[in-house]
């Protein structure tokens, strides 16, 4: 059974927009966007008037709310696939009967959450707007810890949950879900980097001891028959006076050869880890073959493993590189100031939003979205996230730098190229009806001037 959790915050900026569905939202399926509700008493600016004029009459000193008063707030609540609006219903009058809060705003979202790469997962879940004040005195409502926890378990009853476990963990707001997912895959790609880096130092290293191993051999094959044979030779050849060592010497020069040459045979065998049964038909020439059979392998392995490695390396198509994406940035921005008020903008989910808004358009111009393949793509808006951090470096601290990398990095792997052309058809088609919109106003207010 899924666990209820429902958590009151001051009501934020745009929160209509986002309930109805009034914005673009690029973790929204819109295949399940019909299967959203909304239900509202009046809008959020009326209820303020109302709120405040209640306070000011209960206030006659008063000229004006609390700077730090947040009179309307909003609640983030689990929801199934089966909980309806009645039931939602239901829930705020249980809330306004024990608490006095006045739910007067709902809104239902059953089309939001995280698709990544690895699997999808709805964020099923329903917004309560409500006027947090106490309509017989004008001042906010005071709840404690207990009341909080006893509200969990009203909701759990109501909508037929499980009521979930007291901690002092946050709750995570759709923004900062995905976020947080983002990092996750972006840790993922940066641990999958580090194990092809590794992989290639061992292949590399593989191919070098390949290369000395048959460097070796050659080496040992040359000098093996000559410097064992010459010292062979230098110890038999006893030059004297005696006619018999004189009459002895060609056989003893001949069986020098002999024995210098196996000796030298086994060594290289040795040295390679080649093995015989029987001695007397091995000859240089299959000992030569059988070893360059077994170097050539182990360098076409290494090579063949480096080759992988190469494809990994480039999956950013060549060329792309940091300093040249770093160098384009500049050039278009030449007021260096744009980067520390833009990507030093720190806070909310909003600033990460407000980013990634400058972000994306910014990689499109770079040529970062030129390719058929995510893959590519996102390593191209990984080298711009570099050359825009390169560009931030007179303008922040190294701590303050980290956490902006970090969030780029993020946004640069949370791309989809499908998801991307369908936000810019959309945003095109937007741009042709308000472009249509003020051509017919302005076809009008020509006719109207020539019935003057």
């Amino acid at each position: 059974m899924a666990q209820a959790s429902i958590h009151f915050e001051p009501v934020k900026g745009g929160s209509e927009e986002h309930n109805r569905r009034l914005k673009f939202l690029d973790y929204v399926r819109p295949d399940r966007t019909h299967l959203n509700d909304y239900w509202a008493v009046e809008t959020q600016s009326d209820r303020l008037a109302t709120i405040t004029q209640n306070f000011l009459e209960h206030h006659p000193t008063r000229k004006k709310l609390h700077a730090k008063a947040t009179p309307i707030r909003e609640a983030v609540v689990n929801i199934t696939e089966e909980t309806t609006m009645t039931d939602l219903l239901r829930l705020g009058s249980r809330l306004n009967e024990r608490f006095g809060i006045d739910v007067f705003q709902i809104a239902i979202h059953k089309d939001e959450g995280y698709f990544g790469s690895d699997a999808d997962k709805l964020n099923l879940h329903a917004h309560l707007v409500a006027d947090w004040t106490d309509h017989a005195s004008g001042e906010s409502i005071k709840l404690n810890r207990q009341d909080m926890a006893e509200m969990q378990t009203i909701t759990a009853e109501v909508l037929g949950m499980e009521r979930g476990v007291s901690s002092d963990k946050k709750h995570l707001t759709a923004m900062q879900y995905k976020e947080q997912k983002a990092r996750e895959e972006a840790e993922k790609a940066i641990k999958a980097k580090t194990q092809a880096e590794q992989a290639q130092k061992v292949a590399e290293k593989a191919a070098a001891e390949a290369r000395a191993e048959k460097a070796a051999a050659e080496k040992a094959a040359v000098s093996g028959l000559v410097v064992n044979s010459t010292k062979k030779l230098s110890n038999l050849l006893g030059f004297g006076s005696e006619a018999k060592q004189l009459k002895e010497l060609p056989a003893q020069l001949d069986a020098a050869k002999a024995e210098g040459r196996a000796e030298a045979v086994e060594e290289v065998l040795k040295g390679a880890g080649m093995k015989y049964n029987d001695m007397s038909k091995v000859t240089p020439e299959k000992v030569g073959k059988d070893l360059m059979n077994i170097v050539h392998k182990k360098t076409e392995a290494a090579q063949e493993d480096t080759k992988k490695l190469k494809i990994i390396q480039n999956m950013t198509e060549g060329n792309y590189t940091y300093d040249a994406a770093a160098k384009l940035i500049k050039e278009k921005y030449a007021d260096m100031a744009y980067y520390k008020e833009v990507f030093g903008y720190a806070g909310s989910a909003d600033a990460f939003d407000f980013k990634r808004n400058v972000f994306n358009p910014l990689c499109e111009q770079q040529g970062a979205h030129n390719t058929s393949s995510d893959e590519h793509a996102i390593g191209r808006r990984e080298i711009c996230a570099q050359g825009i951090v390169c560009a931030c470096i007179r303008f922040f601290d190294s701590i303050k730098l980290d956490k902006i990398a970090k969030t780029l990095k993020a946004m640069a792997r949370d791309f989809s190229l499908g998801d991307w052309r369908k936000q810019q058809e959309y945003s095109r088609q937007l741009q042709e009806q308000n472009q249509e919109r003020k051509n017919q106003e302005k076809n009008q207010g020509r006719e109207w001037r020539r019935g003057i």
